[in-house]
C-alpha cells in the first residue's frame, strides 16, 4: 500500500486569511446591491440648508470602512481571523507531524494495522477540510449580519439628511463624474452613524471558536 497522500493535500489547504478576505469581499457586495438607501418623495421641500439641489452624494463606501461601528466590526473580524488562524495552524503541524511518523512506521506496522492507521488519518484529514469550510459559512453569515444592521442604522440617517436638504435623490458617489463639494453629506452622515451606533458585536458561535 503507498502512503496516504495527506501531506499534498495539507499543503492545498487555502488560507484561513484567503476565505476571510473572500467573505469580507462578499459581504461589501451584498450591501453594495441595495445601495438605493432612503430615496425621499418629490413632495419634500428644500430646507435652509443653502444648497440650491435635490441631489446629494455620499460615499457608501467610506461609510461602511471609516465610522465607529465600521471600525468595530473590522477589529472583531480580525480577532476572529487571528484565533482561527492559529487554532487552524496547530491542527495541521499535529497531523503533519501524525503523517511523518505514519510513513516511519509503514515497514513495521502490519499491513492491516497500518491500513487502519492510514484511513484514521485520512478521515482526519477531512474533518480539518469540513470544519475550515464550516468556519468560512459562519464567519460569512456573522459578517453579512452585521453589515445589514449597520445599513439598517444608516438608512433612516441618509433619509433624514435628504428631507433636511429637500433633496428627492441621493446617489454613491462612485456613479459621480463631478459634483459641488457641497452636496456631499459623508462626514455628516458618518458623524450622525457614530452617535446612533457606535459599535456592534459580531455574533460569533462559540462552538467555532476552535
Amino acid at each position: 500500500m503507498r502512503a496516504p497522500s495527506s501531506s499534498a493535500k495539507l499543503k492545498r489547504f487555502p488560507s484561513f486569511w484567503e476565505w476571510f478576505q473572500a467573505a469580507l469581499a462578499l459581504c461589501l457586495a451584498l450591501t453594495a446591491a441595495g445601495d438605493a438607501l432612503g430615496q425621499a418623495s418629490s413632495s419634500q421641500r428644500e430646507a435652509s440648508s443653502g444648497v440650491p439641489s435635490g441631489v446629494l452624494v455620499v460615499n457608501l463606501t467610506k461609510i461602511r470602512s471609516e465610522s465607529q461601528v465600521a471600525k468595530s466590526i473590522q477589529r472583531q473580524s480580525a480577532k476572529i481571523g487571528q484565533e482561527l488562524q492559529e487554532g487552524f495552524e496547530t491542527r495541521r503541524r499535529a497531523l503533519a507531524a501524525e503523517e511523518k511518523a505514519l510513513v516511519a512506521l509503514r515497514a513495521t506496522l502490519d499491513p492491516d494495522a497500518f491500513e487502519a492507521r492510514a484511513a484514521r488519518f485520512e478521515r482526519q484529514v477531512r474533518a480539518l477540510k469540513k470544519e475550515r469550510r464550516d468556519q468560512f459559512i459562519a464567519l460569512r453569515s456573522a459578517l453579512r449580519s452585521a453589515s445589514e444592521t449597520l445599513d439598517k442604522t444608516l438608512r433612516p440617517i441618509l433619509g433624514e439628511l435628504m428631507a433636511e436638504r429637500g433633496a428627492t435623490l441621493m446617489i454613491d458617489n462612485r456613479d459621480v463624474v463631478i459634483s459641488a463639494v457641497a452636496l456631499d453629506v459623508t462626514q455628516i452622515a458618518i458623524k450622525r452613524l457614530d452617535a446612533a451606533l457606535p459599535s456592534l458585536e459580531v455574533h460569533w458561535p462559540v462552538d467555532q471558536k476552535k
